[in-house]
């Protein structure tokens, strides 16, 4: 029985003047046919780029997103009310940082199995 793929994608060439006015961009549509299935549209302006190489960013940013979005939400970085430009520039590395050294703590000292059990319940596309 031949193996259908899963994953399939199709590339736009459009403007999105709202946002980057007269420059083109490329959009690519990914669509994810699996019983977790997603669709995702990633957007940029690099026009050379193939769509699996877009795809390929967008997953190597993947783990940076999450971590950004940890101190953000988990280390509070994103309630900061700050009005002083050298204090914006500060908190968020500090939250950053923060977050960090938890999570490096967690893995060295504060880790127990039954934690991983549950979260990966909570959040099953987190496999590994």
């Amino acid at each position: 029985m031949p193996v259908r793929p899963t994953v399939s994608f199709a590339v736009i060439r459009c403007l999105w003047y709202g946002v980057f006015g007269p420059r083109t961009v490329q959009v690519v549509l990914v669509r994810d046919k699996s019983k977790t299935g997603y669709d995702v549209a990633l957007v940029t302006t690099d026009q050379a780029a193939r769509a699996a190489q877009v795809i390929e960013r967008y997953a190597s940013r993947w783990s940076i997103e999450v971590a950004i979005e940890g101190a953000k939400q988990i280390g509070a970085g994103g309630q900061a009310r700050n009005r002083l430009r050298s204090a914006v520039e500060r908190t968020v590395p500090f939250a950053l940082a923060v977050n960090t050294l938890a999570v490096c703590w967690y893995a060295t000292a504060g880790h127990h199995p039954d934690d991983v059990a549950a979260a990966r319940e909570l959040a099953p596309c987190y496999r590994e």
